[in-house]
């Protein structure tokens, strides 16, 4: 999967589009409702299970509802080069752009992820394809979009977004 084909996955994601407009979430009460959302849609007890994994889940959950390559994971929270306002580089974090710091440590350390993808894969909420892409379950995907509260979506589809644009490698300050 191409960069180009993950954000046109992101734009047409069932997620992405769903839930109301509403007034900007307060980042401070995200964590709790999402947690609990992905962890009805795992299968065992609550406990068996990483937050990791459980944010992970969500985040998958809005970013395809297809393929979703580890470079889009890996790559859209890592600091990247930018230029600064005097036109020189400088690398530049996720969560200068609005990343959640949780989700910056989870997605930038490739051993953490992928620590966190096997533990979601061990329990068939994930499938790995040959090609370095993940899939999620659809059933779990609509376990969560069912029971994450509205309100969140639009955080979500945030996080998401940045993770994918950020993934975008910048031609001639970055290599692919």
């Amino acid at each position: 999967m191409t960069h180009a084909e993950a954000i046109v996955s992101l734009a047409q994601c069932p997620l992405s589009r769903r839930g109301s407009r509403t007034a900007p979430i307060d980042p401070s009460h995200w964590k709790a409702p999402s947690v609990a959302a992905a962890s009805g849609a795992l299968p065992g007890a609550i406990e068996a299970h990483s937050e990791n994994a459980k944010l992970l889940l969500v985040l998958l959950c809005f970013l395809a509802s297809s393929k979703v390559p580890i470079y889009l994971l890996h790559g859209g929270a890592s600091p990247r080069r930018r230029w600064n306002d005097h036109g020189e580089f400088e690398e530049a974090s996720a969560a200068h752009v609005g990343l959640h710091s949780e989700l910056v440590d989870l997605l930038s350390s490739i051993a953490e992820l992928d620590s966190t993808l096997c533990e979601l894969m061990s329990i068939s909420a994930i499938s790995e394809n040959s090609d370095q892409t993940y899939t999620l379950n659809r059933a779990v995907q609509d376990h969560v979009s069912n029971y994450l509260p509205p309100e969140l979506h639009s955080f979500w589809r945030l996080q998401a977004l940045i993770a994918a644009y950020r993934s975008i490698p910048w031609k001639y300050i970055e290599s692919e």
